[in-house]
């Protein structure tokens, strides 16, 4: 039989398009209504129709954001162009297989799960086979369930297996083309997802040990406990962060490129690493102190109602941020029993306040050449942009002005011998406050602060040149 008499089905999930649409939902859905979150478990114990019949009915991804891949579009565009009867055949429900066919307008036919079935494995194989009878079709696939379609397809084109398995089906059917669409380095995407450089704000947490002047070997091993500890509780929250900025992300100009948003990491592992780390956290949490473990509970729930919620809403977005980055000097005195002075959570609230302003100002900035006035994901608008960066400069000057005040008051002198010596660390926080500000309104500014005082050689020689003060000033 002439190839182009025969009609092509495309499996969607993980083949025509780069995640899972029931995925996709589940986050969408997260995103929309929190409280679902506890309801989902209990639908899917109800079985995988029965769940995604029930997210149909709260929400549609909107398929025009999610992740292609070009390869499998290129060669199903090619072989219509031959004359060929192109039909997507996908577990996902016949609504979204539609939407697909209808924005795609690639396929000549559209056929997803309805009537309480579920278009997957033997089930999808029946229907095709039913159908256009064995070897009556090829067929597109990627998962494992797919085994028995490709069994009985007259071409089994496979995507993102492994040799072993597709070396089984060698020898059951024919083999036509093999794509592997697999990211490169999945630990690569994984690290990046996580946001490892995102643990140097965590360093936070050695600073009341630092300015107590403690020495003792013990404390500083509780102290990289802690470390530790919420480290893998901030990355569980940029998972689930990224879970539920997907859209925004998607239509962002760099953030697109982020593993999930891209499709290069899968939602499903995104949620088993959220569920690793958290419980990886509070295993390290339980080693250390109670009121430790009291303040990472905080933090985590503090960080989820503000990814669901508090970051959508103007200011106080900006103030939780600045808060959350004090939670680490708390969380280091209570995993230490060293505690912190009023100076330092003062200066610490103002200073990272003015970060969080940076951040937001290099936001609204880079959407100045866009059309839309609204920032996407933010309650920002490009004419807030004056009142960030005036909010964001007086936070970092107060925090000097704290600074100062913390040097003329009376603890200063219990900790340092000379302590009119820490008098010069004011005009290297003057110059490097003022400096990134000038550089993100010149347009030199990262998104993200923490990115480019990694980058930044003048940030390490600022922080040498502080630690030397300090030093000197205990003489």
């Amino acid at each position: 039989m002439d190839s182009k008499n025969i009609p092509l089905c495309v499996d969607l999930d993980g083949t025509f398009i780069r995640t899972d649409m029931m995925m996709e939902s589940i986050a969408l859905l997260i995103l929309k209504r929190p409280f679902f979150l506890f309801i989902i478990p209990f639908w899917l114990l109800k079985g995988r129709y029965y769940l995604k019949s029930k997210l149909l009915e709260y929400v549609l991804p909107n398929i025009k954001l999610v992740p292609i891949n070009p390869k499998i579009e290129e060669f199903v565009i090619s072989e219509r162009k031959k004359g060929r009867y192109i039909i997507l055949v996908t577990a996902s429900m016949q609504e979204i297989a539609n939407q697909f066919k209808n924005y795609y307008n690639i396929f000549d036919e559209a056929i997803g799960s309805k009537d309480d079935i579920n278009l997957v494995g033997k089930t999808k194989a029946d229907y095709l086979i039913n159908r256009f009878g064995r070897r009556g079709f090829d067929y597109i696939g990627d998962s494992d369930k797919d085994f028995y379609v490709w069994k009985s397809a007259n071409i089994a084109h496979i995507v993102n297996q492994n040799e072993r398995f597709i070396n089984r089906l060698r020898e059951i059917t024919n083999i036509g083309i093999v794509w592997d669409l697999l990211p490169k380095s999945k630990f690569q995407n994984f690290i990046s997802e996580i946001r490892t450089y995102q643990w140097t704000k965590n360093l936070l947490i050695f600073l009341p040990l630092i300015l107590a002047h403690n020495t003792n070997a013990n404390v500083y091993i509780n102290a990289l406990l802690a470390f530790f500890s919420f480290s893998f509780a901030a990355s569980a929250i940029y998972l689930f962060n990224d879970l539920m900025d997907l859209d925004s992300d998607r239509e962002h100009s760099t953030k697109k490129n982020r593993p999930m948003a891209a499709g290069n990491f899968p939602i499903i592992s995104a949620f088993r690493w959220i569920l690793i780390l958290i419980i990886t956290s509070l295993l390290i949490a339980l080693l250390l102190h109670k009121e430790f473990l009291i303040v990472l509970i905080m933090y985590l729930v503090i960080t989820l109602v503000y990814s669901i919620k508090l970051k959508k809403i103007y200011i106080i977005d900006i103030v939780v941020l600045s808060i959350l980055y004090t939670f680490r000097l708390i969380a280091g005195s209570f995993s230490t029993n060293i505690p912190i002075s009023e100076w330092l959570a003062g200066f610490s609230l103002f200073f990272f306040l003015s970060m969080s302003a940076l951040k937001r100002y290099v936001e609204i900035k880079n959407n100045l050449d866009s059309d839309q006035k609204a920032i996407k994901g933010r309650a920002y608008i490009t004419d807030d942009l004056q009142i960030i960066q005036n909010s964001g400069i007086s936070s970092g000057l107060i925090s000097v002005m704290i600074f100062f005040l913390y040097i003329n008051s009376s603890k200063v002198v219990q900790l340092y011998n000379s302590p009119e010596i820490l008098y010069l660390i004011i005009p290297l926080i003057v110059y490097w406050i003022l400096r990134v500000w000038f550089l993100a309104h010149r347009g030199l500014m990262n998104e993200d602060p923490v990115l480019f005082a990694i980058a930044d050689k003048r940030s390490y020689l600022f922080i040498i040149s502080i630690l030397l003060i300090l030093m000197f000033s205990t003489l």
